[in-house]
């Protein structure tokens, strides 16, 4: 039954990226309708290529990004009564390891944004 579980969220994950940019692709194909076909199917063949890109490489980066975060709880709640009872210590590891993106989206694949692992505070 796991590995079931399993399999499925491993198919599904590509796909619902895939669904939710082709929402994007057939709003603005409706806006642009008088533009040429060709290079609607050419807009469309990146946008799905992207966007398959985003789910397989997701499949990689969450699990890091939730073993990061698992450790980073850990780490938070073990550092604050070896810090005395100081909250901003783990708060501050909580935030850094905690914040961030669990997925690779489509902004990060075409480089308007980037993937962020550890949340920089500043510090």
């Amino acid at each position: 039954m796991r590995k079931w579980i399993i399999g499925a969220v491993i198919f599904a994950l590509p796909l619902c990226n895939v669904f939710s940019i082709s929402e994007n692709v057939m709003a603005s194909d409706k806006n642009t309708e008088e533009a040429a076909e060709a290079s609607s199917d050419e807009h469309t063949l990146k946008t799905l290529g992207i966007g398959m890109g985003s789910g397989i490489l997701s499949l990689i980066y969450t699990p890091v990004k939730l073993g990061v975060s698992m450790a980073g709880g850990i780490v938070g709640a073990v550092a604050y009564p070896l810090s005395g009872m100081n909250a901003n210590a783990s708060k501050t590891i909580w935030k850094k390891t905690l914040g961030g993106d669990y997925v690779i989206s489509d902004e990060v694949l075409r480089g308007n944004k980037r993937a962020e692992l550890f949340i920089d505070t500043g510090r």
